[in-house]
This record gives C-alpha cells, sequence and structure tokens, in this order.
C-alpha cells in the first residue's frame, strides 16, 4: 500500500527526527559555552565591567578580578567599598567572600579563589554609604594544569 497518506507520514516522520536533531545538537552546543571574559551590567545609573585577568580562572589559585565602576555618564565612580561573593548552585562547597580595593579612581581589584573546577556566581555589592547596588555575572573556573 503506497497511499499518498503514507508517503506523507514517512515525509513527516523524517522532518520531525531532523527537526529534533537540530535541537539536540543546539541545546548541547550551548551548555559547552563558557560565560564571557568580561561582563558589563548596568544597575540603577551605576555601570560595573567585571573582569578577570586569565579566563577561565584556576581553582584554588589567586585569579585578578577586577571591577570598572562608572557612574551614568562614564566617569568614575569614586569611594565605594566592593564586596564579592562566590558561590556555587546546588552545591555544598561553601561560598568564598573578599573585599576589592580602589586602585585607581573608579578600578577596584581583587583576588579570587574558587574552591573546584564548574561554573561560579560572583555577587558584587557596591556600597557608597547611600545606596547598594549588586551586580552578578557567572564565570568559569577550571583545574589548574
Amino acid at each position: 500500500m503506497n497511499s499518498p497518506y503514507k508517503k506523507a507520514a514517512a515525509g513527516i516522520s523524517v522532518l520531525l527526527a531532523v527537526i529534533v536533531l537540530i535541537a539536540a545538537i543546539q541545546t548541547h552546543a550551548g551548555a559547552d559555552e563558557s560565560p564571557p571574559a568580561v561582563v558589563s551590567q548596568t544597575v540603577n545609573g551605576l555601570n560595573a565591567e567585571m573582569q578577570f585577568g586569565t579566563y577561565p580562572v584556576k581553582r584554588l589559585q589567586n585569579n585578578d578580578f577586577t571591577v570598572i565602576l562608572t557612574d551614568s555618564e562614564g566617569k568614575p565612580a569614586s569611594r565605594y567599598n566592593l564586596r564579592v561573593r562566590l558561590s556555587m548552585s546546588n552545591m555544598m562547597c561553601g561560598d568564598v567572600s573578599f573585599m576589592l580595593k580602589e586602585t585607581a579612581p573608579g578600578v577596584y581589584t581583587g583576588e579570587a579563589v574558587p574552591l573546584m573546577a564548574g561554573l561560579w556566581d560572583a555577587d558584587v555589592e557596591a556600597h557608597d554609604g547611600d545606596r547598594v547596588v549588586n551586580f552578578s555575572r557567572t564565570l568559569e573556573a577550571e583545574a589548574a594544569h
């Protein structure tokens, strides 16, 4: 029975199989992408550019972490206290907190030490005495070679 209905059903089945295969490939490819080395965010008129000296960062090693703060006009935002908290979602490996020091107007630096390889959340709290602004980014830590 080579009816037109069977041929159409076979064609639709092949088309659906191709769509499922393409979706699986795209999902797998997206899962392998690591977060970018530099992340910029603007919250309440304050912009933070967050970057690492080397990327991906190395676990159990000091990794230079820099945050450049600018105001809504692009001028350096000085005299903020910046605290960073590294955490791993759904893991019980512990959080790592550290302070950043202002090394130039609007430039804050410190050292991040992730405890294990994988994806980490970095939450940055900027406090100037009047307000608190929170930024966040994801970073990838890999085993040291």
